[in-house]
């Protein structure tokens, strides 16, 4: 089912468009495509919004509450914490070093 879900947001993407270029061309206008694609900043936000309803569906018919899925248990959330404090420490640590050796190498000071 997770390969399904990769996939659902591109195949509603190309879906709208072409559900909305059958519209165009069922009422006669002479560039369906061109007249499509003014519409593709809504787009993606219909293939969202489908894909968010069939996650939504999908976790209801097992028992899972889709909201839960964005909340920590409070017993946890020092822990959590935590393990993000020091995540993203490494990370500054690590998007800091290439620049500190590129200014030694360049100017001789750090």
């Amino acid at each position: 089912m997770p390969y399904v879900m990769l996939f659902s947001r591109l195949f509603f993407f190309l879906a709208v468009q072409v559900f909305l270029y059958l519209v165009f061309v069922m009422t006669g206008v002479p560039s369906p495509w061109i007249e499509a694609s003014t519409y593709w900043i809504i787009f993606p936000v219909i293939a969202n919004v489908a894909s968010i309803a069939i996650l939504y569906y999908l976790n209801r018919s097992k028992g899972i509450n889709y909201f839960k899925l964005f909340t920590f248990p409070k017993y946890d959330a020092p822990r959590n914490q935590d393990q993000i404090r020091k995540y993203l420490r490494w990370n500054q640590d690590a998007a800091a070093y290439p620049s500190w050796k590129d200014s030694y190498r360049m100017f001789g000071v750090s």
